[in-house]
């Protein structure tokens, strides 16, 4: 808790000061739980699709590192916006760490970092690999659009699979670190092609009536690469309102603390004053009858 002087005026100063701040600090609490409603419903309406692809994913690959392929992609999601370093150190942290093990193991790595603060934290180590990047997040773009202009960067790079790192919303007041892989065209392609693949029966009769229409399964492929990126975005977004509201949270907390113990002090200062001058009045009084 700060210290502060017993002077009534600088004591009523600080108090309005801390009173501002904490109708600001509701003020953007609010705001960011009116964001959350609105971007629940958005990821809420894709559930089914989103399953269908999971579900996919599921059966055709897993999360693990492949240590063994030569060319990797890695995009990682970090927040420009205040209030979220608790989402931004941990992603740098996972990507570096994921960076360290593919290159020691000789596979030639990619990054597309999303977002200034990554982008800024490792372009002096890692220019070579960054590929591209997406750094521009505060201007009002569409994130349909944004998952457009990354799949077209994708479908560029040289790669075997892709790894997404992103922050996913638990509640207002847990966000979970998670990594999505996805296959590169190619690496689709053969996956599908393959007999010892994992068995699903839908998949299997949607996927295998339609082998000999390669321009489908690009579209097929494009579709679900751009969903997954699509729900990266919006979770990114997601994760930072509920990194806000819950710092604001603790922010309305401490500074409320502060107001009380402001308000205390003030008040004990300023009767102090009062008694002192009640006092002087009354010795002045006597002295004069005397």
């Amino acid at each position: 808790m700060p210290s502060f002087p017993n002077n009534p005026r600088i004591l009523k100063a600080k108090l309005i000061s801390y009173e501002t701040f904490s109708g600001i600090a509701n003020s953007i609490q609010l705001v960011a739980f009116s964001k959350l409603k609105k971007l629940k419903k958005k990821i809420n309406s894709r559930f089914i699709s989103l399953r269908f692809v999971k579900t996919f994913l599921k059966n055709y690959y897993n999360s693990n590192i492949d240590t063994t392929e030569k060319y990797c992609l890695i995009i990682f999601f970090t927040a420009d916006k205040s209030c979220c370093g608790s989402i931004n150190n941990p992603i740098i942290s996972c990507t570096i760490d994921m960076l360290t093990t593919l290159k020691s193991s000789g596979s030639i790595v990619s990054i597309i970092p999303i977002g200034k603060k990554g982008y800024n934290l490792l372009r002096k180590k890692y220019r070579r690999e960054m590929t591209n990047q997406i750094v521009d997040l505060d201007l009002d773009m569409n994130y349909w659009v944004l998952s457009y202009i990354l799949l077209e960067q994708i479908f560029k790079i040289k790669y075997t699979n892709c790894y997404l790192f992103f922050a996913q919303f638990i509640n207002n007041y847990f966000q979970e670190i998670v990594f999505v892989k996805f296959p590169s065209f190619n690496s689709f392609f053969s996956s599908i092609i393959s007999d010892g693949r994992s068995s699903n029966l839908i998949l299997d009769i949607f996927l295998d009536k339609n082998l000999e229409d390669k321009t489908f399964l690009i579209d097929f492929y494009s579709f679900f690469v751009s969903l997954i990126l699509l729900d990266s975005f919006e979770e990114s977004e997601y994760s930072q309102l509920g990194a806000k509201v819950k710092t604001m949270e603790l922010a309305i907390q401490n500074v409320n603390e502060t107001i009380i113990l402001l308000r205390t002090r003030y008040n004990k200062s300023r009767q102090a004053i009062i008694t002192n001058e009640i006092i002087e009045i009354l010795n002045a009084s006597v002295a004069i009858l005397e």
